[in-house]
């Protein structure tokens, strides 16, 4: 279950999800909501609410609630400006406590962002997209030069070329792949994504799934039972 946030760069990750990509997606963005009609195993949720004409998303009470009783695998926010000290800003008060409670239903949040939204005191500029199926040669070059400490951490897991060369001629239908690259050698990836997307709605909330580390449990994707005590909030308020 996928959270899509509105937004260009957003409707842009939208266009070039796998075709035969198995998923529920949930956008408060009517544009990407027309865009997945794409891909038919797609389930695509749209939450209501007052149209915004500027930006083309809906907002208000009625998405706030909508959004509310979601839990996703991941969210994947479009955003203003990303800033390595401060974070997540937008210059709209309600889309921020919508990107609020976007985060607080989901396990994994990721900020979509062009490059000249985000800096990284070392790396500079970069930007993350989807893997490609001609780039087995450049991944095995990331996976060789991992230091040994990074190996150790997510062993078992086979570091190789003939790895490489599996994930890019193999694609899963329930994986997305995203690589990271510096926007001074856009050819250089300098760091790999792995997002496993699910289809488990209905569950109840607070129910673990499996996850890479046993010890940190996470919560099952679907949709929440409505509670009297609210779910505090993850994130920035909008500038």
């Amino acid at each position: 279950m996928i959270i899509l946030d509105g937004g260009t760069t957003t409707l842009h990750v939208a266009r070039q999800l796998p075709i035969d990509l198995r998923a529920t997606v949930i956008t408060n963005c009517p544009p990407i909501a027309m865009a997945l009609c794409e891909h038919p195993q797609v389930e695509v949720v749209l939450a209501g609410g007052r149209l915004c004409k500027h930006s083309l998303v809906t907002v208000g009470a009625v998405t706030l609630e909508a959004l509310e009783a979601i839990r996703a695998d991941v969210c994947m926010l479009a955003v203003c400006r990303l800033h390595l000290e401060f974070g997540i800003s937008v210059p709209d008060l309600e889309e921020a406590y919508l990107k609020r409670a976007m985060m607080a239903g989901a396990a994994e949040v990721m900020a979509l962002a062009r490059a000249d939204k985000l800096e990284h005191p070392v790396m500079g500029c970069f930007c993350f997209r989807p893997l490609a199926g001609d780039e087995a040669a450049e991944l095995g070059a990331y996976f060789a030069a991992l230091p040994a400490e990074t190996r150790r951490r997510f062993a078992p897991h086979p570091f190789d070329q003939a790895t490489a060369d599996s994930f890019c001629l193999h694609p899963a239908a329930d994986v997305l792949r995203l690589v990271a690259l510096p926007a001074a050698d856009p050819s250089r990836f300098v760091a790999y994504v792995i997002l496993r997307l699910g289809m488990t709605g209905g569950a109840s909330a607070g129910a673990p799934r499996p996850a890479a580390r046993p010890s940190t449990p996470r919560r099952t994707a679907g949709w929440r039972r409505r509670s009297p005590t609210p779910t505090r909030a993850r994130g920035w308020a909008g500038c």
